[in-house]
């Protein structure tokens, strides 16, 4: 072969070895079986300007206009399953007037119709198995009660629609077992909705039906029934009568009651029983009641993997809360931290200003902020009376805060020590100058780390045997004890705990980082764990479990700087990144909607002509900043987008501008000497107001 022959070979063979890869197939949307055969059809079109303009009619309402265009191209299946709104995963044809709309050959993909009247609304032969059709508030969001909307489904036609993807039988099941259709199983989600009057096929195909009966029964005006019928621990047998704590409430506050649709004076009235412990797990009730005059207090630790259904009202005090449902037939009030359940049904709910509700949500139900006059109540005041009425183990029950783990009992840790042998001798002559008998007392001694699957309560039950936390001693649980507590804090050493209790007294020793200290005797000396850290200046705040009562002492008594300090240790190392280095102060005309714009001047008048500075971006991980805004005049605004590890602190107001979907803006922890103003959902960890 010649050197002629063999370039042009080469050139060929670069040329192969050289050539550009294809682009990777994108990838597509998982599809179940049913929605496959539809998009293969061929009878579904392609006409984009056609689903446009029928997507455009749709939004708007204008339902004569759109059925007519429908009718006009009836043989053709509309193809809108790639649909969504912009930082969105879905589709949204919410609080619509759609009365009679002809959506019938519709192919949607995750779309939800919450709110919108869909009476005689036809659905036939259309594929609906990412459907939502009634969305649950999230309890964070005011909602007054004249802009609360159900979606209706009276006369709606859904013969023929495809409403579920998966196995139809146990059969289907194990034929589909490696197929990928049952991996993209899925149901038209009706939950909330009063299906009673809409036509479906029989049998009716498998749907996500939850409350039906609840809201179905509700617009019909018998609850009394759905109450009397419940299944349960009765809260008029199962709680304990306790003066209701409503009289405290100051008669000023009944116009407040009044706004929201109650008589403050009827509720002062009323009996009252309460319900304390833990019911999670194996040990998880019901709770149900069938007087709508009787009001269920849930007592500050009540936590409960179950539901409660009653015809009264509820008031969580302290931290109560968990549960899947709570249903009422009055009113719900969650004051305090108490913490809502998944879900909330009421004619009423509301929401006192340090409840963090999260992703829970309310069903069919208005939703009202404020204190409405309740005095806040005191977790010591609790823990003390608990300590006080009951024996050690009972009170522990009472008080733990996980049902799940044993506790980790001081006598099994080690072998009783003299007091002389574990304090240091000047430590131990100052106990025994004001505590003689314990010259010659012993105790034990709780050292290491004990955090995450490694921690549990520890409890001591001798009421003789002092237990004594030492300087190494750190957990993510709490010390409960008959007898008496010694906490040691040595050097830079400092013990960390969540609660240490004492049925006796509790000594501190030198500084230490426990969250909450409480003894039923006075006698050991200890000082309040709250003010002990507001007055140490070099001890520092953890925002995310610090006592919100305390984090709110703070905003109201300290600069807006100095608050900053006391919550990051870093601070010098790290100084934070100021407001106007995130933007230009703008109008928040500009910033925010008409209506969220007016809804809050309504609460806060003085901010109708404010300027703002809308926080924008993802500053995460090594990018992570803390924001320092030192203008009381200047509103802060975390913008929906706006992700942050770090932390934001304020001298003026802060709004969180949310959005309908729960994807608004993160940030680890946001405080303010003002108030928080907040627009839809978010996602930030922990929040704290002066006001």
């Amino acid at each position: 072969m010649t050197s002629r022959t063999m370039f042009p070979a080469a050139f060929i063979l670069l040329t192969m070895l050289f050539r550009p890869l294809p682009a990777p197939a994108q990838e597509e949307a998982p599809q179940g079986k049913r929605l496959k055969e539809m998009l293969n059809s061929g009878r579904v079109s392609r006409d984009k300007r056609l689903a446009d303009q029928l997507v455009d009619l749709l939004q708007a309402g204008k339902v004569q206009e759109f059925n007519k265009l429908r009718q006009a191209h009836v043989a053709e299946w509309i193809n809108l399953s790639d649909r969504k709104e912009a930082r969105s995963r879905g589709f949204s044809l919410e609080n619509l007037d759609l009365k009679g709309i002809d959506l019938s050959r519709f192919i949607f993909g995750p779309v939800s119709f919450s709110g919108s009247d869909l009476r005689e609304a036809i659905f036939r032969e259309s594929y609906l198995v990412g459907a939502t059709m009634q969305r649950p508030r999230s309890l964070e969001e005011p909602l007054s009660r004249d802009r609360l909307r159900l979606t209706r489904l009276d006369k709606a036609d859904f013969r023929g629609a495809v409403l579920f993807e998966g196995p139809a039988s146990v059969e289907e099941a194990r034929e589909m077992m490696d197929d990928e259709d049952l991996r993209n199983a899925g149901s038209a989600d009706f939950s909330y909705v009063d299906i009673s009057g809409a036509t479906f096929d029989d049998p009716m195909p498998r749907i996500n039906d939850e409350g039906c009966e609840l809201l179905r029964k509700a617009a019909n005006g018998t609850l009394d029934g759905y109450f009397r019928s419940a299944v349960g621990t009765d809260i008029a047998s199962g709680g304990t009568e306790m003066e209701n704590p409503l009289r405290a409430v100051a008669d000023t506050y009944a116009e407040a009651w009044k706004k929201a649709g109650l008589d403050l004076e009827r509720a002062k009235k009323m009996k009252c029983v309460r319900i304390d412990g833990h019911f999670a797990g194996a040990g998880s009730q019901d709770f149900v009641g069938a007087d709508p005059d009787l009001l269920l207090v849930l007592g500050e630790g009540f936590y409960t993997h179950g539901n409660i259904t009653t015809a009264g009202p509820v008031l969580a005090l302290g931290e109560a809360g968990g549960g899947t449902m709570f249903v009422s037939g009055t009113w719900i009030f969650f004051s305090d931290e108490s913490r809502p359940p998944w879900r909330v049904f009421a004619p009423q709910v509301m929401i006192g200003p340090n409840v963090h509700a999260g992703g829970n949500g309310a069903v069919a139900s208005p939703v009202v902020h404020g204190s409405f006059g309740l005095a806040p109540s005191s977790k010591d005041d609790w823990i003390r009376r608990v300590l006080k009425e009951l024996p050690l183990e009972e009170a522990y029950q009472r008080l733990r805060s996980s049902s799940y783990d044993s506790p980790l009992y001081v006598d099994d840790v080690g072998r009783p020590t003299r007091l002389s042998e574990i304090l240091s001798k000047e430590d131990f002559e100052a106990l025994i100058k004001d505590k003689p008998d314990l010259a010659e007392a012993q105790g034990i001694e709780l050292s290491g780390e004990h955090f995450g699957s490694r921690s549990r309560d520890v409890v001591g039950r001798d009421a003789k045997v002092v237990t004594v936390i030492g300087p190494k001693f750190s957990s993510h649980d709490s010390v409960f004890c008959a007898g008496p507590i010694i906490i040691v804090g040595a050097g830079g050493a400092k013990p960390w705990v969540q609660v240490v209790a004492s049925q006796s007294w509790v000594r501190q020793i030198g500084r230490h980082r426990c969250e909450r200290v409480v003894a039923l005797d006075s006698s050991g000396g200890v000082k309040a764990s709250t003010k002990s850290v507001l007055e140490d200046e070099e001890e520092h705040l953890i925002p995310e479990v610090a006592d919100p009562a305390l984090l709110k002492k703070l905003l109201a008594e300290k600069s807006i700087e100095d608050c900053y300090k006391k919550c990051n240790a870093f601070a010098e190392m790290r100084p934070p990144t100021s407001l106007g280095e995130c933007g230009q102060p703008r109008s928040l005309k500009e910033l925010l909607k008409p209506e969220d714009l007016e809804s809050l001047v309504k609460q806060h008048p003085e901010i109708a002509d404010a300027q703002g500075v809308l926080l924008e971006g993802e500053k995460l991980g090594a990018g992570a900043i803390d924001i320092l805004g030192t203008d009381s005049k200047l509103v802060t605004v975390a913008g929906p987008g706006f992700k942050c590890h770090g932390m934001v602190f304020s001298a003026g107001p802060v709004v969180v501008l949310g959005d309908e979907k729960g994807t608004g803006p993160w940030v680890r922890f946001i405080a303010t000497k003002r108030w928080i103003g907040v627009i839809g959902k978010h996602r930030c960890y922990r929040t704290a107001a002066a006001e």
